[in-house]
């Protein structure tokens, strides 16, 4: 498997480019929220970026909220599928991934590149040195 080690550069250039995009969307989120670990990072970002509220992951939220739920990675895609299907459409939710693996389960709204299965991504905020292991795994 090959390492793909990101840097603060790197995040920041992902975070201007998917919030130019969310501006110039027609959604008007009301709030954003990260799945622990990997998108409390972007979210928190997003949160400062978008000028919209920082809400923790299941935190109950109101009826009339639009959350952009985000996350690091959609790898397998059962994380994010998972969360969708337990929202039951009783949520007003969109999903946001920085990146997303080509064979993917669950594609979010909006998601910056696409890798391939046998790329293994470190992210400015782990350890350089970490094993190649799952967030729910560690």
């Amino acid at each position: 498997m090959m390492k793909k080690e990101l840097t603060w550069e790197d995040f920041e250039a992902f975070v201007s480019r998917i919030s130019a995009r969310l501006k110039n969307s027609n959604n008007h989120f009301t709030a954003v929220s990260g799945i622990p670990r990997g998108g409390l990072p972007i979210a928190i970002r997003l949160s400062h970026e978008l000028g919209i509220p920082f809400r923790e992951y299941g935190e109950r939220v109101a009826e009339d909220d639009f959350i952009l739920m985000c996350d690091d990675v959609s790898d397998s895609g059962d994380t994010l599928s998972k969360i969708h299907g337990a929202t039951d459409g009783t949520a007003n939710m969109c999903f946001l991934a920085w990146f997303i693996k080509t064979d993917t389960k669950f594609v979010p709204n909006y998601y910056d590149q696409s890798i391939a299965r046998d790329v293994w991504l470190v992210f400015p905020w782990e350890r350089k040195d970490s094993e190649m292991k799952k967030d729910n795994e560690v």
